[in-house]
């Protein structure tokens, strides 16, 4: 029982290193990822996601529904039926792709490491050497130079004693290197670099190198009328200089971070019928797993201990693959609840997301409510509309007219919806946000559309005018 809510509330990345333990620990369980042989069904490779929803799916062509789910674990079977057939495939991803946890992790080198592998290819005298490395290793993650040309004195002492102008020689060549805008003092620094990289001709350069320079207070405040008097241009050509400067990369570092990615693999899919949706699991090759039959001869021959040590790892062992069956089981059908709470979502995104609670889907399965949060806690399901935790879904209702009765989700989509269609030159306050949704039939205060508005990083009204 333990070990079954231990495994439910487990990520796939952390159920994956798990696995892994286990394999390591008891010789009793092997995996049997070397049973799923794509090619016997046809495939030279691995097959694509479409090539999976066609081939799964192609029995609906007569408009009866496909076996939703592979056979289940029935609790009251004998957990001997399960590891005993080496054929069984109750933990299989049936026809659906594999994912491969460790080739969606992407190695990449460190900023500090293309940084200096980039100096290499330069001549440099020991001097100039010490300074750049020094320059290299006091540039943050984002980027940004963190040191003074004083500070950087203090560490390149007693070994090398370096002036302000050749310090300020080797900033400028690391900023040459790799992404522009790199070793930047700070912000304006950092666009101007970019900004003087352009080719000259580029309509509005001038003016956003101004604005970098000196205005860019003026800029993040939207004060386009006083930039205008103040620099005495036109609108088009600061509307132009505002462009390439919101176009720039305000942290050049951040894109070779010494962190990995982080990566998220899906626990099921959703996939279109002609009469509705199907959820299929998507368990990974290594998460197959079964009895190693190579020690069964050791079961009635040997030493006591012997029998005795494979007779306890026999019984880990079976528990773990049950265990395993039961969590993916269980992810199953709150997943098959959700969708089938949510058909609309699945057809046109988060407008139509339908208020929801973990209590419902726990009375509809008849399951403890702690038990459904396990299962939906780091749970991820891949629908038509894109990848999302299961915890997306779940959402209280807002507004006070029971006959449309929306999920916040839906209500913040609304907003984004009426903000991205609004006139530039006069953007849409919040409480006319609010008088466009009460007039749709959605009840909602104006404190509410700027919580979600806010939550959805969208400036204010003030904020959101354009420059034309």
């Amino acid at each position: 029982m333990r070990q079954s809510i231990h495994l439910l509330q487990l990520s796939s990345a952390d159920l994956d290193q798990e696995i892994f333990d286990a394999l390591e620990a008891n010789p009793l369980l092997e995996s049997g990822d070397d049973d799923l042989d794509w090619n016997t069904a046809g495939h030279s490779t691995e097959p694509t996601f479409a090539e999976v929803e066609e081939t799964a799916f192609r029995a609906t062509g007569s408009g009866q529904q496909a076996d939703r789910t592979p056979e289940r674990l029935n609790p009251e079977v004998e957990i001997a039926q399960i590891e005993d057939d080496p054929t069984d495939r109750r933990l299989s991803p049936m026809q659906f792709e594999p994912y491969d946890t460790l080739n969606t992790i992407q190695h990449g080198a460190t900023l500090r490491e293309v940084l200096l592998k980039e100096l290499a290819g330069h001549r440099l005298s020991s001097l100039d050497s010490a300074i750049a490395q020094a320059i290299i290793g006091c540039i943050d993650e984002r980027g940004y130079l963190r040191a003074s040309n004083e500070e950087l004195r203090e560490i390149l002492a007693p070994e090398f004693c370096a002036e302000q102008d050749e310090i300020e020689a080797m900033v400028r060549l690391v900023q040459s290197l790799s992404l522009r805008g790199i070793a930047a003092r700070d912000l304006g620094e950092c666009l101007r670099i970019q900004l003087e990289a352009l080719d000259p001709e580029t309509p509005g350069q001038a003016v956003a190198i101004l604005v970098v320079g000196r205005y860019l207070d003026l800029l993040a405040q939207h004060k386009y009328d006083k930039l205008i008097q103040t620099l005495g241009v036109s609108r088009k050509e600061l509307s132009q200089a505002r462009d390439l400067v919101q176009g720039l990369d305000h942290a050049p570092g951040r894109h070779l971070t010494v962190d990995r990615p982080d990566h998220v693999i899906p626990d099921v899919f959703v996939c279109r019928l002609a009469n509705g949706w199907s959820v299929r699991p998507a368990v990974e090759p290594r998460q197959h797993l079964r009895l190693n039959h190579d020690y069964h001869d050791y079961f009635t021959t040997g030493d006591p201990d012997t029998r005795r040590y494979l007779k306890e790892k026999l019984q880990e062992a079976r528990g773990f693959i049950r265990s395993l069956s039961q969590r993916r089981d269980t992810i199953l059908r709150v997943a098959e609840q959700i969708v089938l709470h949510q058909p609309a979502f699945m057809h046109a995104g988060a407008s139509e997301l339908k208020p929801l609670t973990q209590r419902e889907i726990a009375l509809a399965l008849e399951l403890h409510e702690s038990t459904v949060s396990r299962a939906s806690d780091q749970k991820f399901m891949l629908t038509p509309q894109g990848l999302f935790e299961f915890k997306y879904f779940f959402t209280g209702s807002v507004g006070s007219n029971p006959d449309k009765s929306l999920s916040a989700h839906a209500i913040q989509a609304q907003i984004r919806k009426v903000i991205e269609s609004e006139p530039p030159l006069k953007p849409i306050s919040d409480s006319a946000i609010t008088q466009l949704l009460t007039a749709q039939g959605v009840n909602v205060a104006r404190r509410t559309v700027a919580k979600y508005r806010r939550q959805m990083n969208i400036a204010p009204a003030s904020q959101r005018k354009s420059v034309l």
